[in-house]
């Protein structure tokens, strides 16, 4: 345990498969929350980062940051203990060259970046079928010429062995799109990513491009990371943390509150909603900071009869108090994520990424067609928050938040502790 201020702090660690790979952590916590006399348990987790020190550099200083403004407006009666979840994720790449004559797959240094970058997927996804797939991409640079269809189908089965649900089965609705023509399509085009227009089919030529360009095969490793991150998050949420929530709450009567930024609010999420094989649990409080899911994920009947992915989190009041959700344009990552996913699907809507865009992101355009949803502001220090329990809101945090990492910030520390204390 150590201490942030008055906050003592826990860790807790998973895998890539959901399991606890420290199992001391979770007995030390229980030990602690009955020894103590804490009334609020607050759970935070990282999104997609490079290793643990980057994630504990978010937890000390977001916590520093709320310790200060309990501290300047406190909260009768409260005592507050926080743990943080560490989970195997890796930062979305972006390595895009602009000068397509920079970029051709005959220059052997830019090869040599992109078979690096395979490398490291392969580490981070650590599966059979995904590493055979990623050595045959491999295979398929280093001839500098490839054929077109053989690394599509490579990419595909890439696709393929990472596409898999929180229940552990293959995502039909994932790999429905991961077909030879548009993954042809987004090879072809290595600009996709700015200007926001697929090529016609058939127009251009993957073999023009293969021979001038690498950013296709680049975009589609970032795609493969993305993809890969939103399975591995929804799993250790469902998995891994939901049993421990489970396991905490029957021992201690602390109200549990859930924090999570990016790919980790999917991960926070995820916990509290269950599957159809993991009940869901309720909980307090839940904050979404710059969430990297969609932004129908708690969307009511989005497209035909459908609802988001975690409606029953609010149909189902799995959260007492409040659910906030920070988000703005200004974070290009989550947006170029979903542009992403929607040129897989060729859905390309006329500003990518914006609230109209089928596959926009929470982060950028806060939830959509939720019919509880308020929209408001992330407000100064001098602001006040009138948060309802069961409510949900919207924060858009363009002044202040200006890009997906830009959370250390004393008003997301606001935000965060009047939803606690609501």
């Amino acid at each position: 345990m150590t201490t942030t201020n008055s906050i003592p702090f826990f860790e807790l660690k998973f895998d890539k498969d959901a399991r606890l790979t420290e199992v001391a952590e979770l007995e030390a916590i229980e030990s602690a929350l009955q020894s103590g006399n804490y009334t609020d348990i607050l759970f935070i987790s990282h999104g997609w980062n490079n290793d643990m020190t980057e994630a504990r550099e978010l937890y000390d200083s977001l916590l520093q940051l709320v310790h200060d403004e309990i501290v300047d407006h406190p909260i009768k009666d409260r005592s507050f203990i926080s743990i943080g979840i560490f989970w195997p994720s890796k930062k979305f790449s972006h390595n895009h060259q602009k000068d397509g004559s920079a970029a051709a797959l005959n220059n052997r240094s830019n090869a040599a970046n992109t078979i690096e970058l395979c490398h490291e997927l392969d580490q981070f996804i650590n599966t059979p079928n995904a590493s055979v797939a990623l050595k045959n991409i491999i295979d398929c640079i280093d001839k500098k010429s490839p054929e077109p269809i053989e690394l599509a189908t490579q990419f595909i089965d890439l696709y393929h062995a990472i596409s898999l649900n929180e229940n552990g089965a293959m995502d039909e609705e994932a790999l429905k799109y991961y077909d030879i023509e548009n993954m042809t399509r987004i090879l072809e085009d290595p600009d996709f990513l700015e200007t926001g227009d697929l090529p016609e089919p058939g127009m251009g030529g993957a073999t023009s491009i293969f021979n001038g360009t690498i950013n296709g095969i680049n975009n589609l490793l970032n795609m493969a990371t993305y993809y890969q991150m939103k399975e591995r998050a929804g799993l250790i949420g469902v998995q891994g943390l939901n049993p421990i929530l489970k396991r905490i709450k029957l021992k201690c009567n602390g109200k549990i509150h859930l924090a999570g930024h990016s790919f980790g609010a999917r991960l926070m999420s995820a916990a509290v909603s269950g599957s159809t094989a993991v009940s869901p649990i309720q909980v307090q409080s839940l904050s979404l900071m710059q969430a990297a899911f969609s932004h129908y994920g708690f969307a009511e009947k989005y497209e035909k009869n459908f609802d988001g992915l975690f409606r029953n989190t609010i149909a189902k009041k799995y959260v007492a108090g409040p659910i906030i959700i920070t988000h703005t344009r200004n974070d290009k990552a989550v947006g170029i994520a979903y542009a992403i996913a929607s040129r897989l699907a060729n859905q390309v809507a006329s500003a990518v990424g914006d609230k109209d865009d089928f596959y926009g992101g929470l982060g950028s355009n806060g939830a959509q067609k939720t019919p509880e949803a308020n929209n408001g502001l992330l407000l100064d220090m001098d602001g006040n928050y009138s948060f309802t329990a069961g409510g949900v809101y919207n924060l858009k945090a363009d002044k202040y938040i200006k890009d997906h990492s830009d959370i250390k910030k004393p008003q997301v520390a606001k935000a965060l502790v009047a939803a606690m204390s609501t």
